[in-house]
């Protein structure tokens, strides 16, 4: 017969290959669970991970642009400041080329026959010229095409800053004409501007 203390090591045998049969399924379980939480953690630090890398280089990538950006727009406002200082030495000197023309011949013929244009269309009566106070053949020879027309002559004094030519207007001072030497050139600066422009890129 099986002793009383054989039965219960028998009995603690039984219950303790069933206590650690149950131990290593519960720890196997949660091996599998550990390892499946585990690779879950690994996955989402790796997305975030690359969520990060992404936002920084859509970051530097803006930051690098907005650099690019700054720097076409500064390259873009010294040219423009370039092209408009050579403009501006372009018309001085074009403003002096005709201060000297003013005293010339050719300057009284070419302003009387661009009177006798302007005022071709004109009606009779009395009009106000301005023109400087040193163009005194200039006087004379437009009163003298004027009186062709029936048409009569105020003339004004006309600010040196104007360069030469003349302005007419109605006796009403309504309109006025600018003929001066200066409006020409202002007229033109538009295209003399792009004209240097080009002139410049041809250099480069």
């Amino acid at each position: 017969m099986i002793l009383l203390e054989n039965k219960i090591d028998i009995f603690n045998r039984i219950v303790y290959q069933d206590k650690q049969k149950e131990c290593a399924k519960r720890l196997k379980k949660n091996k599998i669970e550990c390892q499946e939480i585990l690779k879950e953690k690994s996955e989402e630090i790796e997305r975030k991970s690359q969520e990060i890398i992404d936002r920084r280089v859509k970051l530097a990538k803006q930051k690098s642009y907005e650099m690019l950006s700054n720097e076409t727009e500064e390259r873009r406002i010294r040219e423009l400041q370039k092209n408009e200082s050579v403009l501006l030495g372009f018309l001085n000197d074009l403003y002096k080329k005709l201060e000297e023309f003013s005293e010339t011949e050719e300057y009284i013929d070419f302003e009387l026959k661009r009177f006798a244009r302007v005022i071709a269309d004109m009606d009779e009566g009395e009009y106000i010229v301005y023109v400087l106070n040193r163009d005194v053949k200039l006087k004379s020879g437009f009163r003298e095409i004027a009186e062709r027309k029936d048409i009569h002559l105020q003339f004004k004094s006309l600010d040196e800053f104007y360069l030469g030519g003349f302005i007419i207007s109605d006796i009403a001072r309504s309109y006025n004409l600018n003929c001066s030497l200066r409006a020409r050139v202002e007229d033109k600066k538009y295209e003399i501007g792009k004209m240097l422009r080009f002139a410049l890129k041809e250099r480069v």
